[in-house]
């Protein structure tokens, strides 16, 4: 894999040395029958030819053979020099390639992607979140998502990993070494861009929460600052740098943190999602305890395998068409029938580009102006709620065995 690019290169001269052979005979031929002057070139072998070929490269002697035609000129002098050219090419690109794997190594290369996932911090589980994460990305039929992780010291993470060292030698993986707190370090993980933020707790301790909290609020600033250069500054040049506060929240941020008491502010901070791993252990032990078997439903649902996986249907999409504009109970029953199950409707709010409103503030508001109290509904309680029917902005949140599989069900669905 490492010098597959030279392998590469070498076919490609030695290609381009028997494609420029074949012309010079061909123009010789074509030369020959229109003036009837015949190069002595045509009568050499293949072999012959080779061997003038690499005596007149060397010693300068083409023993009184020489080509006629113009075009025959053209290609024995590309045939000469293209070995010459294509070896220096050839270790050229080599030398590029290696200052560009070695910044890579070092963590100090930008990324160019987009909506990719940006995975900020490390602890013992985070190799284990990404191979699963590829996993389900290559499940989920999803191979523009590419991952990019943001850690203290990619040299560390490369040594005493042997998996995530292959990923990233083999470009499945990103690494950029730094503080996300840092604008050089998000300029490089392009971070404005990505489609998700997921920012890890570190540890345990009180100390990674307020870390996590610093970096939501320098990743939001920073995200905000660029949309707003980049959006408004092409229509008034007289903006302030603290109007970056007054600009919408354009990227989802999914925090985890031990200590609930962090929520508010994070939440206050552009994060649209919090995982509490103590929060979420200490509520399976109290249901288990009150009611036996939770754990063992809990663990079928959130565990990634082979038998059931959330899957996330778009409403926006042509070939969903048919799920609009029902209620909750209508789909669930509908879909029930082709071996789906609904599990919730995501409320989406769009802007005028066409852009999924992910602004807190700015989707509680628009969720109180249609009589909702929350953006996912899981069981319709409320007559709102019951009586609504989805539209074309709305998600279906579904369980399904495959990706492969609920694309073919979805068709097969039918309304009474």
């Amino acid at each position: 894999i490492r010098y597959r690019h030279i392998l590469i290169g070498i076919s490609i001269v030695i290609g381009l040395y028997f494609l420029s052979i074949e012309f010079l005979v061909q123009a010789e031929a074509d030369f020959f029958k229109q003036l009837g002057l015949k190069s002595k070139l045509l009568d050499l072998t293949k072999k012959d030819l080779h061997f003038w070929l690499i005596i007149r490269n060397l010693t300068g002697n083409d023993g009184g053979i020489f080509p006629l035609s113009s075009f025959g000129k053209i290609m024995v002098s590309f045939s000469s020099y293209i070995i010459w050219f294509g070896t220096l090419f050839i270790g050229l690109s080599e030398y590029i390639v290696y200052r560009i794997n070695k910044k890579r190594i070092k963590g100090v290369s930008k990324v160019k992607y987009k909506n990719h996932i940006v995975i900020v911090g490390w602890n013992d589980t985070t190799n284990k979140l990404i191979i699963e994460a590829l996993t389900a990305i290559k499940s989920y039929n999803k191979s523009n998502e590419r991952i990019v992780c943001i850690v203290k010291s990619t040299s560390q993470i490369i040594s005493r990993y042997k998996v995530i060292a292959e990923l990233h030698a083999n470009k499945k993986l990103d690494l950029i070494q730094g503080e996300a707190r840092e604008e050089q370090v998000l300029e490089l993980a392009n971070i404005h861009l990505a489609k998700t933020v997921v920012l890890l707790a570190e540890d345990s301790s009180i100390s990674a929460d307020e870390k996590t909290l610093l970096r939501a609020l320098e990743i939001s600033r920073y995200c905000r600052k660029k949309m707003l250069t980049q959006k408004i500054v092409k229509r008034s040049k007289d903006f302030l740098s603290y109007d970056v506060d007054k600009y919408i929240d354009s990227i989802y941020i999914i925090a985890e943190i031990n200590d609930d008491k962090y929520k508010k502010d994070l939440f206050n901070s552009d994060v649209n999602e919090i995982v509490s791993t103590s929060n979420y252990a200490n509520n399976i032990l109290t249901q288990s305890m009150l009611n036996h078997g939770v754990s063992k439903v809990l663990d079928e649902v959130l565990e990634y395998n082979e038998f059931n996986e959330f899957y996330e249907i778009d409403l926006l999409k042509k070939e969903n068409h048919h799920l609009r504009y029902r209620t909750f109970d209508e789909l669930l029953i509908a879909l029930r029938k082709v071996k789906i199950l609904l599990i919730a409707i995501k409320v989406v709010y769009r802007d005028e580009s066409g852009n999924e409103i992910i602004d807190f503030p700015s989707v509680k508001k628009l969720l109180k102006q249609d009589g909702l109290r929350k953006q996912v509904i899981v069981n319709p309680y409320t007559e709102t709620e019951i009586k609504r029917k989805v539209d074309e902005d709305d998600q279906l949140i579904v369980f399904a065995r495959s990706g492969k599989e609920l694309k073919a069900q979805i068709k097969r669905v039918e309304f009474d």
